[in-house]
This record gives structure tokens, C-alpha cells and sequence, in this order.
């Protein structure tokens, strides 16, 4: 399971959950914001970048997708996995 970080205002805590979700949470109160359900369990600390338009990016294990998150909504921009590249020998086996 990938490890939880604090946005760069220390306001937003994103944890990945043990049951292939992420959860955005008040770093202060721990209310729960939003959470988005993903495909499989995120490896990786989630990566938040930016201010103003800030968007969180996820990496899920076995089927090696990657994530584009509005950091405030929670709202999915995209996702890529290795089953959209056509080329197998930039993505062959487990991430992981």
C-alpha cells in the first residue's frame, strides 16, 4: 500500500486505502473530503501537484495505471494503464 502525504499548505491528506480506494481527508478534524475508488491498490505515495489547479497522480499495482486526481473534488481527469499502450515492451509485467 502506497503511503500518505499533506498537500503543500498542509490542508489536504491523502491516504491510499487497504480497499483500493483514496481518501481525502482535513488534515486538522480527519473529516473525510471525498474518496474515489480505483481499480486496484495504489503502490505508490500519491503526488500532488500544483496550487489553484492542484491534481493528485496515483500508481495502481498489478495493472500498472496511472491517475490524474483534482486534488479538491476528487474528480477523475484521466487514468492510463498498460492496456492502452500498444507497444508490450514498454510495459511487461507487475509494477511492483
Amino acid at each position: 500500500m502506497g503511503q500518505s502525504i499533506l498537500d503543500s499548505n498542509g490542508y489536504y491528506l491523502l491516504v491510499p486505502g487497504l480497499d483500493d480506494s483514496l481518501y481525502c481527508l482535513e488534515s486538522d478534524s480527519g473529516e473525510q473530503l471525498w474518496r474515489i475508488e480505483v481499480d486496484d491498490q495504489i503502490i505508490a505515495r500519491p503526488y500532488v501537484w500544483g496550487e489553484g489547479l492542484a491534481v493528485v497522480y496515483t500508481a495502481e499495482s498489478v495493472n500498472g495505471r496511472v491517475s490524474q486526481f483534482d486534488l479538491y473534488t476528487g474528480e477523475r481527469y484521466w487514468h492510463y494503464g498498460c492496456n492502452d499502450i500498444d507497444d508490450g515492451r514498454l510495459c511487461q509485467g507487475q509494477i511492483g
